[in-house]
């Protein structure tokens, strides 16, 4: 077996067993294709894998399939991107459909089962979660006593900052935290100090260390080129639902289409964050029913593998293809372009930081960056584990 079809199965084995949210999935994508130190077989070095998950929780989008395309870019080319961040998604997004089919015969017997196995699966996912905390921390202190404590200090300042609102939850107070930031203001607000104390120590030294990296125009051509792949493929997987709908609803098909893009630029904070922004772009605009959105695709959203963002995106497609044709050919075509919007859009946005971050990758505050990327991480993961105690306990 070749290197590219291990790599294609191990993403999709990823995207089987993917419980607990994007976040939950880094040390397992770690853990696959980066391994330890003194291992020769891994796929990338720890320094692209860490540059890719800064970036990954800093743009919107599904984080599992931006860290599959960029993976898979590096080693396999335009190839690999596709098939990657494919292989990723495809799991979760089949399983919903499958279930969502089967839901309308066997609702009750199924969801008893699911519930089952989705607990038995967050407490598989919290163990690998401590695995790679654990981990961080041994990284640390290679690094330096001074350093870990630092890092140590890091990861508990970031997981006191976004646990309020799980740790109510799971000790069953009905109240709201006094203060929970999102990931993506723990990112912005961890990011912006470290840049800040980087210019302030370069001014007290009277050195400058901002500058630009200069990126070789092939570069900016190979972002270019995967611009327009991924429209590519956004096109192919959107034009079998429009040929059905230019025969019943063709405005209807354009407006979910653009709704569901803005609705991945609009996803930061994860997927239960992405369940809020859907619910106002989709279901305030009957595009799918209340009762469909949370008695069935939110329900299974959760319960299943894989990216919240691409199953529901795909979900909403499906129901609204039915209700449109109604035909399961029209919701399977409307659920292809919701998969494919849920997956280009968020490898499109994620090559444009990842060149804008190739080109200021010279500012020393880069360096320090990528040093902390891991405790901040760290932290973030100890909430998850929290959100996975909840529904286990639920």
């Amino acid at each position: 077996m070749t290197q590219f079809c291990r790599f294609l199965l191990s993403m999709l084995k990823i995207g089987c067993i993917g419980f607990g949210g994007g976040s939950a999935l880094i040390p397992v994508i770690e853990h696959e294709f980066i391994g330890d130190e003194e291992e020769t077989n891994k796929l990338d070095t720890k320094d692209n894998f860490d540059k890719d998950i800064l970036i990954a929780n800093l743009t919107p989008g599904a984080l599992p399939v931006e860290l599959a395309s960029s993976l898979g870019r590096r080693k396999f080319g335009v190839k690999g991107m596709i098939l990657g961040a494919v292989s990723m998604a495809l799991p979760g997004a089949c399983a919903s459909l499958l279930l969502l089919t089967a839901l309308t015969e066997f609702r009750e017997q199924i969801s008893g089962i699911m519930n089952i196995l989705s607990k038995v699966v967050s407490i598989f996912i919290i163990w690998l979660i401590i695995r790679y905390i654990r981990k961080i921390c041994a990284q640390s202190r290679a690094i330096s006593p001074k350093f870990y404590r630092r890092a140590v200090l890091v990861m508990m300042s970031v997981f006191a900052l976004s646990c309020g609102k799980n740790l109510y939850r799971l000790l069953g107070i009905d109240k709201k935290p006094p203060l929970v930031l999102s990931t993506l203001h723990i990112l912005v607000v961890s990011l912006t100090a470290i840049i800040i104390i980087n210019i302030l120590r370069s001014l007290n030294n009277g050195k400058s260390t901002i500058h630009a990296a200069t990126v070789p125009l092939s570069h900016l051509q190979e972002t270019l080129s995967d611009l327009l792949t991924w429209s590519i493929f956004l096109v192919i997987l959107f034009l079998p639902g429009m040929l059905l709908a230019i025969r019943y609803n063709l405005i209807g098909y354009l407006s979910y289409f653009l709704r569901g893009a803005v609705s991945v630029l609009m996803s930061f904070g994860g997927g239960d964050a992405y369940l809020v922004v859907a619910d106002g772009l989709f279901v305030e605009s009957s595009i799918v029913s209340s009762e469909h959105f949370y008695g069935d695709i939110v329900a299974v959203a959760n319960i299943l593998p894989g990216s919240i963002l691409c199953k529901a995106l795909t979900a909403i497609g499906y129901y609204y293809g039915i209700s449109i044709t109604g035909s399961l050919l029209g919701g399977f075509s409307f659920a292809l372009c919701g998969f494919g919007c849920s997956v280009s859009v968020s490898c499109l946005v994620f090559g444009l930081i990842y060149h804008l971050y190739e080109r200021f990758s010279g500012f020393q505050s880069m360096h320090t960056i990528s040093h902390y990327i891991g405790p901040i991480i760290g932290g973030l993961l100890g909430n998850v584990c929290l959100a996975l105690l909840v529904s286990v306990f639920s």
